[in-house]
């Protein structure tokens, strides 16, 4: 599996997880479970900070692929 597949991969467990978050924690609010909602919420938060840090390396493997694209013409023309 690529690099690229792979963090896409990762990317959408990460925002399905969020997703069930999102729903546990509604449902604890619903019954008045706040401390158990709060540590739904924490995880929530832990999840949108993977997210985030998965999409800044799918951005970073992005530019290096590009660069590395871009050297080999310019090698080529040499």
């Amino acid at each position: 599996m690529g690099i690229l597949t792979s963090l896409n991969n990762e990317i959408w467990k990460e925002k399905a997880c969020i997703e069930d978050l999102t729903k546990e924690f509604v449902m604890h609010v619903q019954e008045n479970r706040f401390e158990i909602a709060v540590s739904k919420h924490q995880d929530i938060h832990k999840s949108i900070k993977r997210v985030q840090q998965l999409y800044r390396q799918k951005q970073l493997y992005q530019i290096a692929v590009r660069l590395e694209r871009e050297a080999k013409r310019c090698a080529e023309k040499v």
